[in-house]
């Protein structure tokens, strides 16, 4: 990053791949669920008068009474004023062309624009530039530029309460730094390259590391490892020095004559011809984060002193974590995450005999130093991840085999993985087996061992790659214990591993300032705080920050009849949807039959009728179709691996029974492998729009059982979408001010992008998603998309001018041929060393896709339509972040009840203690006796102050970046684990959004999920942005899991990486298995290049 927007950490550092923190996987607070068609929950219990139905703030016992002690009270209204040109300031043209407001081509109607928060004068823009470290430009005004980089103006005053509360984080903050400290690069040359004479430079870590291992022991004098701890510490690219090195000249180091550096295990060489260590400059740490965060950049680097101190922070931590804790105990898989072998669980907890359990999860702490508003904090956050366990490499592909697709993934989740062979170290660097059988499914596997497939078949190579020198039977090799896995965990191991993982706040909280503070350093194990050794020293006490909570939004259905939600939910009681065209017909397909165990369906019919009437979706006349086969002839339960994608095509056949009406499909139970067949026959062969279920959540189907009438509530959600109506709305001021200007009709469109990337055991060079969303209505509800394939693992999206050009026509012809002057784009996915990126590659295309757009709505009408110049808000949407928050007052959290797992294993003993230690100390009370599902019988049901805090709360200070604007919002309900909020952040904000009206119209983006009677964990654009790329995942399954039929040509020696990554996207786009459609259609004056069927265009299909 770059100038004022450094300061967010070094390289980011890939640990295993499965790392779940508490509410992880979108489990933290219902983001994909739905319905709700039962009747109202008796919700939260009051704290005054203990009945339940609200919450302390609302109790009839307390109204009337003035709160004593309140602080920033908020009562009054910010007053509506003119200023100036009202919301039409805006950074100047990014080019000669651009159709940006500036004061010159203002129009005269929007200066008239009623301000519900006065913009800063031009004296207090100049201010913030300054504090910024920025120079005032030549070209644009102060509050332009403002405006134009995303700068905090002031932090947000909406508040529910009259009160500030204060919550804790699991930051600490920074009390002790070195005096100095003195950083050096390293630079290691593999050799000369003799066409252009430059370095050829080694990259990977795992060669950098070895060699430096090697460099500590021929230069121990300087660099010897006996006073590594209070002398420096390194990530092998960089050192941080506490004392220098030398007198400041360079250090030289090359391989003693005849002497080769070997990877470890393998101790096969590496080339490497020369190292050079040089003297970059001195920090004063002591600095506070503004002044860091102003530093000139060295000249031709990306390098800033607040970069190289927080990567610095992170090594000098590290390593003496690394230096002070017991390997015996513990396992650090990156430099920053520790995992404690002792908290530990199977993850395999009864495989079929006599296969060994191969999974168990740990759990353990990333810490990592980062920038606050104004000081350098660490971050403590707590997680869980798999490992292998200690098996032979035969033992584990056994195991292995019952839950990946291909044997390929087998043997990939053991290559480099380390053992034993005949009291060696060493490590695989590839599995030996017959030709052919890393393409067998599971199935085909057990055949071919059961048609003479020898154990002595399959062995393992520990030499160099490709020599076979080395090689021994997979049964002779040993595992070393707590082995991050990185393939996919899929089933029963995924349930073990959230329960796992997602704890609840205190539980989290508590292990932070025991065993997290002691691995840091910070206490002893009797919570005594301990001098530093290595210059660094952190506080005892985990931060606490003020936190602000944010009203809700009005959810409105049909007949603008309110929602009633209470704590981020509601339901569907009594309520039609926003807008639903009536069903004449639904094709019902039941492919329970294809496992040994049958759910009793006949009820289910009559109960969709039923229930989708009261919704709008049906009427007297709508039919029900089944057109399940009579003749069905069971697969087994290993249907999923063993369906052809022809043999599920011949199963959907029988929807044409039906016609074209929409269908659903009733699958045994949730799994992506069949899941994704249907949708890659129906999304883009067929092009009908099919919604699937599982049946067995809709088992023994009865229409009075409240579970089975919320999931089929959900279903007739989905069912809705198809028909491009709406399931409801949101009203809120601030969405009120952005969408129109008062009288004026309305003209913003919101957009959502992101892209996804392949999983390890991809095809390699598999090429990552994009997508883009964006509204066509003036509610903001739906949202079609468009989408490409772009360079594996490239974020920047390549082709974002193309997806655009599509939304804003689409917007344009729900809205009378004219284009928007407002874009609202939040963009999902992007790490924080990025955003520079984003400002200059992927925004400059917003305006390229705007005059496309215009450029082709002019060959439309006979008078072409004005081109008026447009304002960008662009907001980055952050999930994956380690910032946790956890109510200190009891007003902040919320009574929840315990899953019917959880309470179906608890009573009044030991059992009872150990859940309350589990909930890190908090009470769980006793309530009436119920049927619990997960028991099958009557069972007493159990309640717990959650420790989450109430959705809606808002924070903008102490640990946000000093200039710029960003806010974490937590805007949904967490009921499981501890609740991750979002982190938002704005690159550009020339529409002029406030803090306060930013943040509310993002909350109320969370309220607008169509598929969820809920407000989900980020906002609807960012969301449904990511739907469209899972989808986009569902059609490329056999490619992710490395099983494609199709071979793209190996890569060439000389080709150089990304060349040939660009040549399998290019060979995937033209496949006929990504666009099986060979229609050549135009849209919008392009070649059209949306892999789904065209039936399926301007729908949101993707939910």
């Amino acid at each position: 990053m770059s100038g004022f927007q450094r300061g967010y950490g070094g390289p980011a550092h890939a640990g295993p791949s499965s790392y779940h923190g508490g509410g992880d996987n979108r489990r933290d607070g219902g983001d994909r669920s739905g319905g709700g068609g039962g009747g109202r929950d008796s919700g939260p219990e009051c704290y005054k008068c203990k009945q339940p139905g609200h919450m302390k703030r609302d109790c009839p016992q307390l109204r009337g009474k003035a709160r004593q002690g309140s602080r920033n009270t908020n009562t009054q209204p910010a007053p509506n004023t003119q200023h100036g040109g009202g919301r039409n300031f805006a950074p100047a043209p990014m080019n000669p062309n651009s159709n940006i407001f500036t004061p010159a081509t203002q129009p005269a109607a929007a200066a008239q624009t009623q301000q519900c928060t006065p913009l800063p004068t031009e004296a207090e823009a100049a201010r913030i530039i300054a504090d910024a470290g920025l120079e005032a430009s030549d070209t644009i005004s102060s509050l332009q530029q403002v405006q134009q980089l995303g700068l905090r103006v002031r932090p947000g005053t909406t508040n529910l309460r009259r009160r500030v509360t204060e919550v804790i984080t699991n930051y600490v903050r920074l009390n002790l730094k070195p005096e100095t400290i003195h950083v050096y690069t390293i630079e290691y040359v593999k050799r000369i390259d003799p066409t252009t004479q430059r370095p050829v430079l080694l990259t990977k870590r795992i060669e950098r590391q070895a060699i430096f291992a090697q460099i500590q022991r021929d230069l121990s004098a300087m660099l010897g490892s006996n006073d590594t701890l209070s002398k420096y510490a390194t990530d092998f690219s960089m050192i941080w020095a506490i004392r220098p090195l030398n007198d400041g000249s360079p250090i030289t180091w090359s391989p003693a004559q005849g002497a080769t550096v070997v990877y470890p295990h393998t101790r096969s060489p590496i080339e490497v011809e020369s190292v050079t260590i040089r003297f970059l400059r001195d920090i004063d740490p002591a600095q506070d984060v503004t002044t860091l965060i102003r530093s000139n950049v060295v000249v031709g680097e990306e390098l800033d002193d607040i970069s190289i101190l927080t990567r610095g922070l992170n090594a000098l931590i590290t390593q003496h974590i690394r230096d002070g804790i017991a390997a015996t105990r513990y396992t650090q898989t990156t430099l920053n995450k520790i995992y404690n072998k002792a908290d530990r669980q199977l993850l395999d907890k009864s495989p079929p005999e006599p296969l060994l359990p191969a999974l168990r999860a740990l759990r353990g702490f990333a810490i990592s130093a980062r920038p606050g508003t104004e000081e350098m904090l660490i971050n403590i956050h707590v997680g869980a991840s798999p490992f292998l366990e200690s098996l032979t490499a035969l033992q584990c592909i056994e195991r292995l085999a019952d839950f990946t697709t291909t044997m390929r993934e087998c043997f990939s989740a053991l290559k480099c993985k380390l053992g034993k062979i005949g009291g060696r170290n060493v490590a695989i660097t590839e599995v030996i087996h017959p030709p052919g059988t890393d393409q067998l499914n599971l199935r085909s596997w057990r055949d071919y061992r059961t048609h003479g497939l020898s154990v002595n078949d399959i062995g393992v190579n520990v030499g160099l790659k490709g020599t076979f020198t080395d090689c021994h039977l997979a049964s002779d090799f040993v595992l070393l214990p707590d082995q991050p896995y990185k393939g996919v965990v899929q089933g029963d191991q995924t349930t073990r591993m959230l329960e796992f993982a997602c704890k609840v706040p205190g539980f989290n909280r508590r292990l932070i300032e025991t065993e997290g503070l002691v691995i840091l350093g910070i206490r002893n194990a009797t919570g005594t705080p301990i001098p530093s050794s290595h210059g660094v020293q952190t506080d005892s006490d985990l931060l606490r920050v003020a936190a602000r909570l944010l009203p809700e939004p009005t959810v409105l259905y049909h007949g603008n009849v309110t929602a009633g939600q209470r704590q981020a939910s509601w339901n569907l009681a009594n309520v039609h949807l926003h807008s639903a065209t009536p069903l004449t017909s639904v094709a019902l397909l039941n492919l329970t039959f294809l496992t040994n165990s049958r759910p009793n369906l006949s009820g289910l019919p009559a109960a969709i009728k039923t229930s989708w009437t009261q919704m709008g979706l049906a009427q007297a006349g709508t039919q029900v179709i089944d057109c399940t086969p009579q003749n069905r002839t069971p697969v087994g339960n290993q249907y999923e691996h063993t369906m052809t994608e022809f043999d599920v095509a011949a199963q959907l056949a029988h929807l044409s029974k039906a016609q074209s009406a929409p269908a659903l499909v009733i699958m045994p139970k949730k799994g992506f492998e069949l899941y994704s067949k249907i949708k890659r026959i129906s999304d883009l062969k067929v092009g009908r729009h099919v919604v699937c279920a599982a049946g067995d959540k809709l088992h023994n189907f009865n229409e009075t059982r409240r579970s089975n009438l919320g999931h089929l509530a959900n279903i007739g959600l989905k069912f809705n979408l198809k028909g491009q109506d709406n399931n409801h709305c949101v009203h809120d001021n601030n969405l009120v001010t952005i969408l129109a200007n008062r009288d004026a009709p309305a003209s913003t469109i919101v957009l959502g992008a992101d892209v996804t990337h392949p999983t390890a055991s991809a095809t390699a060079a598999c090429p990552s998603i994009a997508a883009v969303v964006g509204s066509v209505d003036d509610y903001l509800v739906r949202y079609p998309g468009s989408m490409r394939l772009q360079r594996s693992r490239q974020e920047i999206i390549s082709n974002l001018a193309e997806m655009v050009t599509e939304r804003l026509i689409d917007w344009a012809q729900n809205h009378q041929q004219r284009l928007p002057t407002s874009i609202l784009f939040y963009r999902d996915g992007v790490s924080e060393s990025q955003y520079d990126t984003v400002r200059e590659q992927e925004i400059p295309q917003i305006q390229t896709a705007y005059d496309a757009a215009h450029a082709y709505l002019s060959t439309l009408l006979a008078v072409p339509p004005a081109k008026l110049p447009f304002k960008l808000t662009f907001v980055v949407v952050g999930k994956r972040h380690n910032t946790r928050f956890f109510a200190q007052n009891r007003d902040d959290t919320f009574i929840s009840n315990l899953s019917a797992r959880e309470a179906a294993s608890l009573d009044e003993g030991d059992n009872h203690r150990d859940a309350e230690r589990a909930e890190g100390g908090n009470p769980i009370r006793r309530g009436p006796v119920r049927y619990n599902n997960f028991a099958k019988c009557d069972k007493p049901t159990y309640t717990r102050t959650n420790g989450n805090i109430l959705p809606g709360f808002v924070v903008d200070t102490v640990i946000t970046h000093p200039f710029s604007e960003d806010f974490y919002l937590q805007s949904h309900m967490p009921l499981q684990g501890t609740g991750r909020p979002a982190h938002y952040f704005v690159l550009t904000n020339q529409i002029s959004l406030s803090s306060d009206e930013l943040q509310g119209v993002t909350h109320a983006l969370c309220y607008i999920y169509a598929r969820a009677t809920k407000g989900v964990s980020y906002c609807a654009p960012a969301y449904y942005a990511d739907r469209l790329c899972d989808r986009g995942r569902a059609w490329l399954r056999d490619w992710l899991m490395g099983r494609n039929e199709e071979r793209p040509d190996k890569k060439t020696k000389d080709q150089e990486f990304d060349a040939y990554k660009d040549y399998v996207r290019d060979f995937v786009d033209a496949s006929d298995y990504w666009r099986p459609r060979r229609d050549n259609l135009q849209k919008y004056g392009m070649p059209r290049q949306n892999p789904w069927h065209p039936n399926l265009d301007d729908v949101m299909f993707y939910l």
